[in-house]
């Protein structure tokens, strides 16, 4: 059974996304959870920040990051370079080989299981 804390402002299309995409991973032998929070540091001076992924997910040496944008708030030019950043710190503290697949709602919406697990290149099971 996957679990994930409770986030009052989520949608609940945003929820059962990352509860599916987590159950896709695990599907595949990954390790996944939602709600992955990644401690990083900003450049203004040495502020802590915690940046939250909707998915994280490891196998082996393979660490996934899959983020779900929502129906809203993720097409303004202010909010995809703010989504870019987050990636970059995340990769920069914890390493470049971390691979980051972004879905729209739309798209979970409409794609099989089976073809969520090719965009993300999971091995067949």
């Amino acid at each position: 059974m996957i679990t994930m804390p409770i986030n009052k402002n989520e949608s609940p299309q945003h929820k059962r996304g990352k509860l599916r995409l987590c159950q896709i991973l695990r599907n595949h032998e990954f390790r996944a959870e939602c709600e992955k929070r990644f401690p990083c540091f900003v450049e203004l001076g040495a502020l802590r920040c915690r940046y939250q992924v909707d998915v994280y997910a490891t196998r082996r040496t393979r660490r996934i990051i899959a983020e779900i944008d929502g129906w809203t708030g993720h097409k303004t030019t202010q909010a995809y370079t703010k989504d870019q950043l987050r990636i970059r710190r995340i990769k920069e503290e914890y390493g470049q080989d971390i691979e980051v697949y972004r879905f729209t709602l739309r798209r979970l919406s409409k794609w099989s299981d089976k073809e969520i697990a090719q965009e993300m290149r999971l091995p067949l099971s």
